[in-house]
C-alpha cells in the first residue's frame, strides 16, 4: 500500500517496472495526479494503470493552481507514454476555470480513459478554460527531444459539464491521434471539439447541457483535419443548437461522416461541411 500518490510516482522513479503494473484505487479521495516523468521500463506492453473500485467513489481533484501557461487538472499529463485511468471520478474544480484531465507540453502516447466519470465545471460561455478533457495548446518540443504528437483512446467514458466535454488543440506540424469511443458527453458549448487532431469518433451519445440560458451548441465540431471518420454518434438536443455536427476546413484524401443519428431542436445545420476538400466522401 502506498499512503498518498507522491510515494506511488517516487517509487515508479526509483524503480521503473518490468511488467504491466496496475495500481488499484479504494474508495476515497486523491491528488497530485499530475505526471511528467517517463519511468523506466514502462512501454506499450508494460503499461501503468490506475484503477478504481467505482468510477463515483473513487474521485481525482485537482490541487495545483495554474502558473502563467502551466495549467492543470485533476490528471495532468506532460510528455508522459503508455498510463491508462479506468473506473475513476476525475473531478475539476467548482470555479470559472474548470478542468478535469489536461495534457500539455511534449507529446503523451499510449494514454488511455477507460470507464471514467469525467466532470467539469460549467461558465455557460466559450471560454476555453472549462473543460472535461482537453489539450489547450498544441505539443511544443522540449530541451532535447522531438517533439512529438499525442496518441489517446477515449472509451467508455462519461463526461459532464464544462463549455466542452472534449477540447482539443494540435498544429500543422503536430497532429494528435484521438479515438473517442462509446462516449456519454453532456456539455455547454461544444460537445467535442477538435482542431489539427486526425480522428475516430465513433459511437458516442452527445448533448447539452440543461441551463437556464442556453449557448449556440455544436455536438461534434471538426476542425484543420487531413483524417477524420465520425462514424455511428448520436447527437440530440432540444435546446438551442447551431450545428449537430461541423467539419471545417478538411483537407484528406477521404472522410467519412456516417450512420450518425442528429436530432436537434432550433438548429440552424443538422450537418454542415465547409471549406473542405477530398478526393472521396461517405456522408
Amino acid at each position: 500500500d502506498f499512503p498518498s500518490m507522491n510515494e506511488v510516482k517516487a517509487a515508479l522513479s526509483y524503480c521503473g517496472v518490468n511488467g504491466p503494473t496496475t495500481f488499484h484505487l479504494r474508495p476515497g479521495t486523491y491528488q497530485d495526479f499530475d505526471f511528467r516523468t517517463k519511468y523506466e521500463g514502462v512501454s506499450a506492453t508494460n503499461t501503468i494503470t490506475f484503477q478504481g473500485d467505482n468510477a463515483n467513489t473513487v474521485i481525482v481533484t485537482n490541487n495545483h493552481p495554474d502558473t502563467n501557461n502551466n495549467i492543470y487538472g485533476a490528471v495532468t499529463l506532460i510528455g508522459v507514454d503508455n498510463i491508462y485511468f479506468k473506473n475513476l471520478k476525475i473531478q475539476g474544480a467548482t470555479n470559472a476555470v474548470s478542468r478535469a484531465v489536461v495534457l500539455r507540453g511534449n507529446g503523451s502516447r499510449n494514454i488511455v480513459f477507460d470507464g471514467c466519470n469525467i466532470v467539469a465545471n460549467s461558465t455557460n460561455s466559450t471560454a476555453n478554460t472549462s473543460f472535461a478533457l482537453g489539450r489547450a495548446t498544441a505539443a511544443a518540443a522540449t530541451a532535447g527531444q522531438p517533439a512529438v504528437s499525442d496518441t489517446v483512446t477515449i472509451r467508455n467514458c462519461r463526461f459532464t459539464g464544462g463549455n466542452y466535454g472534449i477540447y482539443y488543440m494540435g498544429s500543422t506540424a503536430r497532429r494528435n491521434q484521438l479515438t473517442i469511443q462509446d462516449n456519454d458527453i453532456t456539455s455547454c458549448y461544444k460537445g467535442i471539439y477538435t482542431s489539427y487532431c486526425n480522428s475516430l469518433v465513433k459511437g458516442n451519445h452527445v448533448k447539452q447541457i440543461a441551463a437556464n440560458t442556453h449557448m449556440n451548441f455544436t455536438g461534434i465540431n471538426v476542425e484543420q483535419t487531413t483524417g477524420i471518420d465520425i462514424d455511428g454518434n448520436t447527437i440530440d438536443s432540444t435546446f438551442d443548437v447551431e450545428y449537430g455536427i461541423l467539419l471545417k476546413t478538411a483537407s484528406v484524401n477521404d472522410f467519412y461522416v456516417r450512420n450518425n443519428h442528429v436530432l436537434v431542436g432550433n438548429s440552424n445545420f443538422g450537418i454542415d461541411i465547409e471549406s473542405s476538400n477530398s478526393s472521396a466522401t461517405d456522408a
